[in-house]
């Protein structure tokens, strides 16, 4: 089983802006470059000309380079989310409105083994959350004699129902305060692992799941 982690050096954005940064030095020769031929071939410039068009090609090609690297890696995180939602063999879920202290940070649909997956995640103030939303694997989270059988491993479990009845299978592999929680609707695995996010809040956020077509699934980068 995997262990879920907190936030990670993961961002989308970290790969436009390092691009960015790496462009400086070649800016910065690029700058010469027109300085020397504008006063070769053209006239010399003062010091505060040359300052000044120096400037503009260092911060004016970063800031080109950046945010080009932005708006490409975001259109392709969306075109790739939607590419993915488009193979979606189930039904996907999204809350009609979140209990607290959930707050959406990201969500995108990405290959899994064999099948598409939903990821969700969330800021729960102190905590974190991260939820998944897969077609349900034959015996992935089934309760047998009181245990959880977990892709292959065992932890203690135990079956709870939610306030409007959906059976939600709970337990605590990494110490009282981590929730991870798995229910099956209409097919649909969904799991969700938590930190320092109180069990009815977790109960709460199956209540607030409610199916829609996967075409309408809105998709959002980590702010």
């Amino acid at each position: 089983m995997e262990l879920f982690a907190g936030p990670i050096f993961n961002d989308w954005y970290w790969e436009p802006l390092f691009r960015g940064i790496f462009a400086v030095p070649v800016l910065v020769v690029v700058a010469f470059a027109v300085d020397f031929a504008v006063r070769r071939w053209v006239r010399p410039l003062e010091w505060p000309l040359r300052e000044g068009l120096a400037a503009g090609i260092v911060l004016g090609g970063t800031a080109l380079i950046l945010g080009g690297g932005l708006l490409l890696e975001s259109g392709r995180f969306a075109r790739e989310s939607r590419a993915v939602a488009r193979t979606i063999d189930f039904t996907a879920y999204e809350p009609r409105r979140l209990p607290p202290p959930f707050v959406l940070q990201s969500a995108e649909a990405g290959a899994g083994a064999g099948s598409p997956v939903i990821h969700t995640r969330y800021a729960t103030g102190s905590g974190y959350a991260a939820a998944t939303q897969q077609r349900q694997p034959g015996g992935a989270r089934t309760p047998f004699n009181g245990r959880c059988v977990v892709t292959g491993s065992s932890v203690p479990c135990r079956e709870v129902r939610t306030p409007n009845g959906i059976p939600v299978v709970m337990a605590k592999p990494y110490g009282p305060s981590f929730v991870d929680a798995s229910a099956v609707l209409d097919g649909t695995l969904v799991n969700v692992r938590a930190s320092a996010v109180a069990e009815p809040s977790v109960l709460a956020y199956f209540d607030s799941l409610e199916p829609v077509d996967a075409g309408e699934l809105e998709f959002k980068r980590d702010d």
